[in-house]
């Protein structure tokens, strides 16, 4: 392979594995994700009450990412 062809070789596949990252199918399954975060992290609190809360977000948003995760090559909304 000449120099030339692997140069276009990595551009192309550089560019092909550019467009996969940027491509968010749903925002609700990045909804629950980042309600998972959150209350991940409102559950290492002190406080009591945040602990609690942080607690119910983890939890709604796992039942949500659950509702709302779909298949790769499943047909449907």
């Amino acid at each position: 392979m000449s120099r030339y062809n692997e140069l276009d070789y990595q551009i192309f596949y550089y560019k092909k594995r550019k467009q996969k990252q940027h491509n968010m199918k749903s925002w609700k399954t990045t909804v629950s994700g980042v309600l998972i975060a959150v209350g991940t992290w409102l559950t290492n609190n002190e406080d009591g009450n945040l602990k609690v809360i942080g607690q119910v977000l983890t939890f709604v948003g796992t039942v949500l990412l659950g509702f709302m995760a779909k298949d790769y090559n499943v047909t449907g909304k």
